[in-house]
């Protein structure tokens, strides 16, 4: 470790060695997560006018070893941006201070260390389906000490590793963009078209509520500074503001997304010409910040090609110029926290490529941009480029656009935005949470609600004519207690290119599904398939977006987790939540619903194996007994589908599940922080049988780490009591950091690695396997004629 000038008096080197201990070490391995300790050393060296220093310095190496970040997970501070971030040759967890006001500055940097945690919250996005040669994985990150934020660009070699060397960090890009060469756009409330965000465009408004806000310091106090406001927020410093470290704010739960050419299939005659046209565009990769924007960046350098702001973050954007933002004055909060949605579709005028997104925590609204042409991107084509806005104005039941956009993995667009059965293209959203929020466009009802937003239904400015929306009401909530609809899944069942049903799930634990088979949307409608309650008969609430891949007995398997993580009390809940798969047996529009548990086979973890240095979860194998009558009906002793239990105390999911062939694959979380936004608390991959939730044939995780997966990679236990090991596959691995939803990529015929960003900051790369076969048809693509 170290090298010691005074042999044999090796023993003054035990400190270093105790702090690497506590660093890498779960001190108490009985309560959940990991408890261990990150240790800043002072050293005064107060009467050495030589003091020892780099290996020969005791403190230096506690320092070094006692406070290392280790990003790559194997206990060494081998990389040197795990010790020595800011690249001064000096460990970050350790400081010389000979004299007192460099005391007072250790003693500062030791507490900005403490406060100032990066981390990530959101998942990771790729360029590419397999590994090839150029592949890269685009990840988020937040730092909680100034809240800034970073959008890395990282290399990802044939082997499936991460580099740890960003091939481009946008937040440090953005900062040597000038402020007036930005292209940022923002939305008119005169016209409701695209406007610069300057201050000249949004002071000429004839409705001067953007202006106001903007006029209005963080206590809403007037104060004249709008237009040293809008500056500030375009990147310029302005004397009583905030100093930022870097003008791209935090990035907490917006999921990049890459966009490169046109490449989704559509059989429509038109679309082949489309993709042709753009073949060629510039690859840009858009992400939301806590900055009031949403920003594009080149894939290729991190340039900020485009920036916007939604309307609904003004009434909060002097916050952000605060000179206490992120303080217990001003304390943080979102703006732009939602993840964009893109894909390609179809306009009276043509195809384009549509990007649309939702806010969060951030507001109540939705919007939607036109991306099709990266060379468009101008302030001075901003009416073109701004398609619409969704708010609380235009319906009260819309509440704050919670949404986690899944992708649909044939086609790499979002799943949510898709063409109808009226023939329109739409978007298709849950109505978000706290719509009764007393704001003057307060929900009378509280419901749960969807919403189809045709496309084209906003860009005349408004959203008054009948044909503009479709609103789905469930008829469950009140303001007391509203209710909130979750993000959809949307499924076409007949392979015509149209949505026929979607299904979605409620505060109250309440799984939908919703007829929109019919070409009147006037008949478009939704049932109740199933109420997730635990074994108490609690209500447990769903706040992702359910898997759906077809059932070898036709209809669907709708696959879940339940659990809440969306405000400060869901810190410490311990409510127990369930994974869930369960069997809608109606092909089309209608619902036999599953009555409860009892229907359910139940799978349960079983015990945790530590097994070189990972922990395992080892679970039941219970089979499910699928079956139909004689007139096609579903038997009455059919099961219906499969619940496991979560065991850890306060674990939930809160990212959205996955399906891969055969599999339903499910990260949970524990948190043990009482910050939201810092990067404690773990939790499990889970990885089962879509049928039944049971184990895998073959394992799915290559924990020998010999890069295959084979009977090596089970693990022995007694699972039937005979006294007797068996070899089973493990289905759970415990992560050390919170993780989001995998980004899968395949690397042979046999395995695939899936990508997790971590609220550790790194990006975990696992090694997979694929299922054997499929059952039935797992995954189906759009296919759209003329």
């Amino acid at each position: 470790m170290g090298t010691c000038p005074y042999a044999p008096k090796e023993n003054s080197y035990y400190i270093a060695g105790l702090a690497y201990y506590a660093n890498i070490t779960d001190l108490r391995s009985d309560l959940d997560g990991t408890q261990n300790v990150s240790s800043f050393f002072i050293d005064t060296q107060e009467y050495n006018s030589n003091p020892l220093d780099g290996n020969r310095n005791m403190l230096y190496l506690a320092g070094k070893y006692g406070g290392f970040n280790d990003s790559n997970g194997n206990n060494k501070p081998d990389l040197a941006e795990e010790w020595d971030a800011d690249a001064d040759g000096q460990p970050d967890n350790y400081v010389m201070a000979t004299t007192p006001d460099k005391l007072v500055g250790g003693l500062g940097k030791a507490f900005n260390n403490i406060l100032a945690k990066t981390g990530s919250a959101a998942s990771a996005a790729t360029n590419s389906t397999s590994l090839v040669s150029g592949s890269v994985v685009y990840q988020a990150r937040f730092n909680s000490g100034d809240w800034s934020g970073q959008l890395l660009s990282l290399d990802i070699d044939l082997a499936g590793t991460v580099s740890s060397t960003p091939n481009w960090d946008a937040g440090d890009v953005i900062d040597t963009q000038t402020p007036a060469s930005r292209t940022i756009l923002t939305i008119s409330r005169d016209s409701h078209d695209g406007i610069p965000f300057t201050w000249s465009a949004i002071a000429g408004l004839s409705d001067t509520t953007q202006k106001d806000y903007l006029n209005k310091n963080a206590s809403g106090a007037p104060d004249g500074q709008g237009s040293d406001r809008v500056d500030f927020l375009r990147g310029s410093d302005v004397s009583g503001f905030r100093v930022r470290s870097s003008k791209l704010g935090d990035i907490v739960h917006s999921r990049p997304f890459y966009v490169g050419p046109p490449k989704a299939g559509f059989l429509d005659s038109s679309y082949a010409s489309f993709a042709s046209t753009y073949a060629s565009r510039t690859p840009i990769v858009y992400v939301g910040a806590n900055d009031g924007m949403l920003h594009g960046f080149d894939a290729a350098t991190g340039e900020e090609k485009i920036a916007y702001v939604p309307g609904p973050v003004y009434k909060n954007l002097s916050r952000l110029t605060d000179s206490n933002y992120g303080q217990s004055s001003v304390p943080h909060r979102y703006f732009v926290d939602g993840s964009p949605m893109v894909a390609d579709a179809k306009f009276s005028s043509g195809w384009k490529t549509v990007l649309a997104g939702g806010l969060n925590g951030g507001g109540q609204g939705y919007y939607a941009l036109d991306v099709t042409d990266p060379a468009n991107f101008s302030e001075a084509n901003a009416a073109s480029l701004v398609l619409w806005e969704f708010t609380d104005e235009d319906d009260a039941d819309l509440g704050y656009t919670y949404n986690q956009p899944p992708l649909n993995f044939l086609t790499r667009q979002s799943a949510q935005i898709a063409k109808m059965n009226n023939g329109k293209w739409a978007l298709i959203v849950g109505n978000g949470y706290n719509n009764s929020e007393a704001d003057g466009h307060a929900s009378t009802t509280g419901h749960a609600v969807l919403f189809v937003l045709f496309l084209e239904g906003g860009t005349d400015g408004d959203w008054t004519d009948s044909g503009d929306y479709v609103k789905i009401d469930t008829g469950v909530g009140s303001t007391a207690t509203p209710n909130g609809l979750a993000t959809p899944m949307p499924v076409d069942t007949d392979g015509d290119g149209d949505i026929d049903i979607a299904y979605a799930g409620d505060l109250e634990g309440n799984l939908w599904k919703f007829d929109l088979t019919d070409t009147d949307p006037a008949n478009w409608t939704t049932r109740k398939l199933f109420t997730a309650k635990d074994a108490s008969n609690n209500p447990q609430p769903i706040t992702t977006a359910p898997m759906v891949v077809p059932h070898p007995n036709g209809g669907y398997m709708v696959g879940f987790g339940t659990g809440k993580y969306l405000e400060h009390a869901d810190l410490t809940d311990t409510s127990p939540q369930t994974l869930y798969g369960i069997w809608d047996d109606q092909p089309g529009g209608g619902v036999t619903a599953v009555s409860g548990r009892s229907k359910l086979v139940e799978q349960t973890v079983l015990t945790v194996k530590t097994i070189s240095g990972q922990d395992l979860r080892l679970t039941s194998n219970n089979s499910a007994a699928y079956s139909r009558n004689s007139s096609g009906a579903v038997s009455s002793s059919s099961d219906r589908g499969w619940f496991m239990d979560l065991p850890d105390s306060g674990e939930r999911v809160a990212y959205n599940p996955i399906a891969r062939d055969q599999r339903f694959v499910f990260v949970t979380l524990v948190p043990d922080s009482s910050d939201p936004c810092a990067a404690g608390g773990y939790g499990w991959l889970m990885e089962l049988d879509y049928l039944d939730g049971s184990e895998l044939p073959i394992p799915p995780f290559d924990f020998t780490g010999d890069d295959k997966i084979d009977d090596s990679d089970k693990v022995a236990y007694d699972r039937d009591g005979d006294g007797a090991n068996e070899l089973i596959p493990p289905t759970g691995k415990k992560m050390a950091a919170i993780p989001t939803t995998p980004a899968p990529i395949d690397k042979d015929a046999g395995t695939e690695v899936k990508l997790i960003s971590q609220s550790s900051g790194n990006v975990a790369s696992v090694l997979e396997s694929k299922a054997p076969g499929t059952s039935g048809r797992l995954s189906w693509r759009q296919v759209i004629g003329d």
